[in-house]
């Protein structure tokens, strides 16, 4: 850029010095306070010519003398401007920019308006523009009013929260029992990581109290069914968890179990961190988790989360429809209350064989996944409590009943004795 604009000047310069012939018009523009004062311009009428560039690049120096004005003045350079002015013009031009270094001047007006003036001198260097003072710092604001403290009851507790697991405990409490398929031994103790059991049958064998924990080796697997007898408390809960990092403990299903997770007529159970499948060769009454009670009233707090159910190959069972539609192996009809829509992933339901009511209260399925089953996802099956009649209720109008129609099969017994009608023998 440098280079192009001084090979520009020249040129022009020289044109100018054989070309022109100067008047009387005395162009007196003030380079940019880069640039100083220039000589007389030519012809022209007043524009201000282009001052040098300083600042932070080099200057380029003051513009052409007579260029026919430019329009505003040059800004004032911090570093050395290059150029002199060149020569006056044939038409109006303002002052040429200094040869002089300008420094940090401000910016430069436009020279008035000259006629055919000869070439301008350089300019003047700029002066150093000077720096603002510094502001002083405002006061600072009142500080205001203390408030009132504030009053209020605290909330109450919290419902459904996990119970905290004492699987990962630096020191296990009493009560928990550790289970690692591989290095574990059904003669040990179960009560520390080192000394755990190992298989299904030594965990189903014991009934837990309030407040144990079963503890399943991360990275673990069994087959069988996990079948855990006792119930906890609404104080202290039993809880199921994994131990150790990695992939949670898998259970999955034998040749002969219905689900790899049975828990039968029990309460406060919490299960956490398991990976249930059940997959078979032909579909069948099969679930991932059965949750059942039976003739046992009100079961209470059951809670599953964070578990993986996947591949269960169970059957799908419709209450009523028409047989016809049947697709066996995998879809029947007409199989009534009991044996429907009872297989699938998590499966929570009652049954009765004694008409004793039995429904849960305070169950929790939650941040589970559960893919690749059938019938359902998630089932929950089960009656209100109040639904109904009680089985004492239900003989009485069963022997209502057969008071009532009494009178009318004896009648009818006398008359086909009396009659030999032939179509009361279809009767």
């Amino acid at each position: 850029m440098r280079r192009t604009l001084a090979f520009e000047v020249v040129v022009f310069v020289a044109v100018f010095a054989v070309g022109c012939a100067s008047s009387s018009g005395t162009g007196s523009g003030e380079g940019g306070r880069g640039g100083g004062s220039g000589a007389a311009g030519t012809t022209g009428v007043g524009g201000s010519a282009g001052g040098g560039t300083g600042g932070g690049a080099a200057g380029t120096g003051g513009g052409a003398a007579g260029t026919g004005g430019g329009v505003s003045g040059g800004t004032g350079g911090a570093t050395a401007g290059t150029s002199g002015g060149g020569a006056g013009g044939s038409t109006a031009g303002g002052g040429a920019g200094g040869t002089t270094a300008g420094t940090s001047g401000g910016a430069g007006r436009g020279g008035s308006g000259g006629t055919t003036g000869a070439a301008g001198t350089g300019g003047r260097g700029g002066t150093v523009g000077t720096g603002g003072t510094t502001g002083s710092g405002g006061a600072g604001g009142r500080g205001g009013a203390g408030g009132t403290a504030g009053t209020g009851a605290g909330g109450g507790a919290g419902t459904g929260g996990a119970t905290a697991s004492r699987c990962n405990a630096a020191t296990p409490a009493a009560g928990t029992y550790f289970v690692d398929a591989t290095a574990g031994r059904d003669t040990n103790d179960g009560a520390t990581p080192a000394t755990a059991w190992q298989t299904l049958t030594k965990v189903n064998g014991t009934t837990y109290q309030p407040g144990n924990a079963i503890c399943f080796k991360a990275g673990s697997s069994w087959t069988g069914a996990f079948a855990p007898k006792g119930s906890g408390s609404a104080a202290a809960p039993i809880v199921v968890d994994q131990f150790g990092t990695g992939a949670k403990p898998r259970i999955a299903a034998g040749a002969s179990d219905l689900q790899p997770l049975l828990l039968q007529s029990v309460q406060y159970w919490e299960v956490n961190n398991l990976e249930l499948t059940n997959t078979k060769s032909a579909p069948g009454d099969y679930r991932g988790i059965s949750v059942r009670g039976r003739d046992t009233g009100v079961l209470n707090h059951i809670y599953i989360r964070n578990c993986f159910v996947h591949d269960v190959t169970g059957v799908v069972n419709w209450i009523g429809g028409d047989t016809a539609d049947d697709n066996p192996p995998w879809v029947k009809f007409q199989t009534g209350w009991d044996a429907s829509k009872r297989t699938g992933g998590i499966v929570v339901e009652v049954e009765s064989a004694n008409g004793t009511k039995t429904w849960f209260n305070d169950v929790i399925i939650e941040n589970n996944v559960v893919q690749d089953v059938s019938f359902g996802g998630i089932v929950f099956k089960q009656l209100p409590p109040d639904y109904g009649f009680g089985l004492p209720v239900v003989y009485l109008v069963w022997l209502g009943v057969v008071a009532m129609l009494y009178p009318v099969c004896r009648r009818y017994a006398e008359l086909k004795a009396r009659s030999r009608a032939w179509w009361l023998s279809y009767l």
